[in-house]
């Protein structure tokens, strides 16, 4: 007779079966203890000129969390509103009274403008929370500071972008500016754009400046001045560095409508798409003559129509879902991001901070305390680049 093979007695099935039991049982608590990471949303602004915007950058960045059920390689996102027994126009007592209820928080979205940036830089350090991706509009915001962490285009850039097209691409040799002084947007601009162009050998025609620090009218004596001065350098393109304000809104409307300024070219950077866009629309539905490549803006961002890239692509599968199941009440078309090219755009950029973000804070090493992500996010470089 040959010798059998010996069966496993039940009691090692027994053992097996056991075993795969607890090891599900752990998993199972593994997952119940996942990880979750709360972070204060600050993308609001009380300022109209910034509402349409703040809404669209928004949606791109709840787009990019929703879309991985706001989950990234284990780690719950949970976005915490803004406390409603404080006046949002005060940062610091939002951040606080925040803290207040949710000492757990980690980090900050946002906020939106320079000023409340540097507003809420001393709560920032005192919680030892960071500022992920500020909507800013000046560089003079862009300094060394371990609690901001700026995900978007440096405004520089659009600057060297505005001078070169205007120079370049345009050719015209009479260039006006803009800008609005004694606060953080302008001064700095102004500076380097006369320092750039001297550069290249060009020098501005004429310049258009006034306090920022309080609104004007067109009826006003100081504005009328100096808009009869810079008309009289007759500029062939005038380069528009204004902080978003009324104030900016009446010029550029003044040098779409002016006999003598109708046809000058009109250039602004990336934060002044909103502010720019919407009065030349105002300006031809009441009867201004319409010259395609009047106005001119920079982008941080690829259109959202721009379907040979890759990103894109998967953006506008991405867009498209959120719009139309994750029962947001902004935007009626799910097809808006391909219908307004300045929201698309601006989605866009917040989806690419969305994407961003999930990576960053997908790291359970990093994000277990305030000072050690604000290590680890000093340590790692630039963020950005992750995405």
């Amino acid at each position: 007779m040959g010798v059998r093979g010996r069966r496993p007695g039940r009691p090692a099935l027994l053992y097996s079966f056991v075993l795969v039991c607890v090891l599900l049982a752990c998993a199972a608590g593994v997952w119940a203890r996942q990880p979750t990471v709360k972070l204060l949303d600050l993308l609001y602004a009380d300022d109209p000129l910034l509402a349409a915007s703040i809404k669209a950058y928004r949606a791109g960045v709840l787009a990019a969390l929703w879309t991985r059920n706001y989950t990234a390689d284990g780690v719950r996102l949970e976005l915490v509103l803004p406390p409603a027994v404080t006046p949002l126009t005060d940062v610091r007592a939002v951040i606080t009274e925040a803290m207040r209820t949710k000492p757990d928080i980690l980090a900050v979205v946002g906020p939106v403008g320079d000023d409340t940036l540097l507003v809420a830089l001393p709560i920032l350090r005192q919680y030892g929370l960071v500022a992920l991706g500020p909507y800013t509009g000046s560089a003079t915001v862009r300094f060394w500071e371990p609690h901001f962490y700026f995900l978007r285009t440096d405004p520089m850039s659009g600057l060297y972008a505005l001078v070169w097209y205007v120079t370049s691409r345009l050719r015209v040799y009479r260039v006006g500016y803009m800008y609005l002084t004694n606060v953080l947007y302008g001064d700095a601009e102004y500076a380097a754009a006369v320092d750039l162009m001297q550069g290249m050998g060009y020098e501005l025609c004429g310049v258009f400046k006034l306090p920022g620090t309080r609104g004007w009218s067109e009826r006003d004596a100081e504005f009328q001045a100096e808009w009869e001065a810079f008309v009289a350098t007759r500029p062939q393109a005038v380069i528009v560095f204004g902080k978003p304000s009324n104030t900016t809104e009446i010029f550029i409307r003044k040098v779409l409508t002016d006999a003598r300024t109708r046809g000058v070219y009109v250039l602004t950077p990336t934060d002044l798409q909103y502010l720019l866009v919407s009065t030349w629309r105002k300006a031809v539905a009441a009867g201004l003559p319409f010259v395609p490549g009047q106005i001119v803006t920079t982008g941080a961002n690829p259109l959202a129509t721009a379907r040979r890239y890759a990103a894109i692509r998967r953006f506008q599968s991405v867009m498209r879902d959120y719009l139309a199941k994750s029962g947001q009440t902004d935007y009626n078309d799910t097809e808006h991001f391909l219908k307004n090219d300045i929201d698309g755009e601006t989605m866009v950029g917040g989806w690419e901070v969305g994407e961003v973000l999930l990576q960053v804070l997908a790291s359970r090493e990093w994000t277990s305390t305030r000072s050690r992500f604000q290590e680890s996010s000093l340590r790692s470089g630039d963020m950005s680049s992750m995405s």
